[in-house]
């Protein structure tokens, strides 16, 4: 694979900031989409990118009362990939593998107990290790569409609420 740079946006407060550049990310142990690192991809223009992860920011700021400086702080992200695999679960070459893949899990998605959160967290990281199986290559970017988040809709863009909401979204693998 030859080199490729990406852009993500990953908002936080100041103090975590600080220590994320001071000694880089922590992997969070389950998202929406599995585990990893959680950016906002920016596709031409990081604007949009840079006001979702300050949103997002500000969103949850109550985790963040207890910090030093708790105010909120974008980071903006270069990420070189050199080597491993980059995965658009949107691009053609995974796109009908991982909709096989929800379908074959539909019933565990529909029926184990848990946050819905969780149990596609659980089904993309299966997907993610399937397919480091097969190609015997550590997956390091995870790229997919998802929903941005409501609020950032109607509170910062004040748009209606039926508008589509979706953004692309990079999910960084340790």
């Amino acid at each position: 694979m030859s080199e490729m740079l990406l852009v993500g946006t990953h908002g936080t407060s100041r103090t975590r900031a600080d220590n994320i550049k001071r000694i880089g990310f922590n992997a969070s142990k389950c998202g929406r989409h599995g585990k990893g690192t959680y950016m906002w991809c920016a596709e031409d223009d990081p604007k949009d990118a840079i006001e979702l992860a300050y949103h997002f920011a500000k969103t949850l700021a109550r985790q963040y009362e207890d910090d030093n400086d708790p105010s909120p702080k974008v980071l903006k992200c270069n990420i070189r990939l050199n080597g491993g695999i980059y995965m658009d679960l949107d691009g053609k070459d995974y796109y009908d593998m991982f909709k096989a893949h929800l379908r074959k899990n539909a019933n565990y998605l529909l029926t184990a107990k848990g946050s819905k959160y969780v149990k596609a967290s659980r089904v993309v990281d299966s997907f993610v290790r399937h397919i480091e199986e097969i190609t015997n290559n550590h997956i390091k970017v995870v790229r997919t569409t998802t929903q941005v988040p409501r609020s950032y809709l109607t509170e910062h863009l004040k748009l209606p609420h039926q508008v589509p909401a979706e953004l692309r979204w990079l999910d960084i693998q340790s």
